[in-house]
């Protein structure tokens, strides 16, 4: 089984009770760019529940958890309302674990029942390492995923609706798109905006070859991941996303890369605050080097300019010190950057390096 290490950004673990406050989060898109953005605060849960029991994991060949079955104390619905879009496998609904060992971990919904949920591990990671099933009557909550018009809705100044008359995919490359990482790493989702006018609506398609456009309407944004936006007009956009705020931020458990690998894990803030490097938890699970030179594990800063693909515009690692670890730049070996600012709406990557 390969290690993991567990980091809570932003706050502590300890809310008890839903009275959610509602939060504001400002996202923008530059003109004849690609702009990353990190995917924003929650929406309103469909389902707050216990959990009563706990079925025996699903664990690969090595030992890893796959998937892991909770029974809750009460009924959420028909046979399969939460489940992944049929087309992409993308989650349509994630759980909230709210208090006990894994409180502020979040896991895509692989199935549903009557009273059940099947909670999956992300692609290259592993369920919290901390979750006891023997706590039962955790609270828990299901809430529905992002998707691109709930967060960039038509009626909002966001990226431009094309006609679909003209959704040749050679004539659209040089139009507004909003880019997601797929479910595997080296895969990623092109989809744009059509203006339907003969039905006054808007919808969200991708291209898929012998497929044609496939509707994308329904494609499931996690809070605390990432994409961006190709801007390919004059203008710069920018539009407020409204959402749910937590108190506990979020937990992730991030498994270490095989001895000849390189773990690229992509993350931004799900709360409306910034955080410091110092502060944010990243210490705890970084493992500090010598020097530049010799990092195994650093946090790339995404900025515009810097698109899908391309080279970050800042990298930070920690340098072994006494007392503690002191981060710094690559290409800074003097300056803390301990106080430099995580912000909401950014995009972030954790890439760790196997020894």
């Amino acid at each position: 089984m390969l290690p993991s290490t567990v980091v809570c950004l932003y706050g502590q673990t300890t809310a008890k009770a839903y009275s959610p406050p509602l939060g504001g989060i400002e996202l923008s898109a530059g003109a004849f760019r690609e702009t990353p953005i990190g995917i924003p605060l929650h929406r309103t849960a469909v389902i707050i529940a216990d959990f009563v029991e706990v079925a025996a994991p699903l664990v690969d060949d090595e030992g890893n958890f796959v998937s892991l079955r909770l029974f809750l104390d009460r009924s959420i619905g028909a046979a399969g309302e939460y489940d992944p879009d049929p087309n992409t496998g993308l989650p349509s609904h994630y759980l909230e674990v709210v208090t006990g060992s894994a409180s502020g971990e979040r896991f895509p919904i692989a199935g549903s029942g009557d009273d059940w949920v099947i909670i999956e591990q992300e692609p290259q990671g592993t369920l919290a390492a901390g979750f006891d099933p023997n706590e039962v009557r955790d609270r828990v909550r299901i809430r529905p995923c992002w998707t691109p018009d709930t967060l960039m809705p038509a009626t909002e100044a966001s990226i431009s609706a094309e006609s679909a008359v003209s959704a040749d995919p050679i004539e659209m490359r040089d139009k507004d798109a909003l880019l997601l990482p797929g479910r595997e790493s080296d895969t990623q989702h092109v989809l744009r905006r059509f203006n339907d006018s003969a039905n006054q609506s808007y919808y969200w398609a991708e291209w898929s070859g012998d497929n044609g456009y496939l509707i994308a309407d329904d494609y499931g944004l996690m809070p605390g991941k990432i994409g961006w936006i190709r801007r390919a007009y004059a203008t710069d956009v920018k539009w407020t996303v409204t959402g749910d705020v937590t108190t506990f931020g979020a937990t992730w458990a991030i498994p270490l890369p095989a001895s000849d690998g390189v773990l690229e894990w992509p993350f931004s803030l799900t709360e409306p605050e910034t955080v410091t490097l110092d502060s944010s938890g990243l210490k705890s699970i970084l493992r500090p080097s010598a020097s530049a030179a010799e990092r195994v594990d650093e946090l790339v800063i995404w900025d515009e300019l810097t698109g899908f693909y391309s080279q970050p515009s800042k990298r930070f690692y920690l340098q072994t010190a006494s007392p503690e670890p002191i981060w710094r730049e690559v290409g800074d070996n003097t300056t803390d950057q301990g106080t430099f600012k995580l912000e909401p709406g950014k995009a972030y990557t954790l890439r760790r390096r196997g020894e």
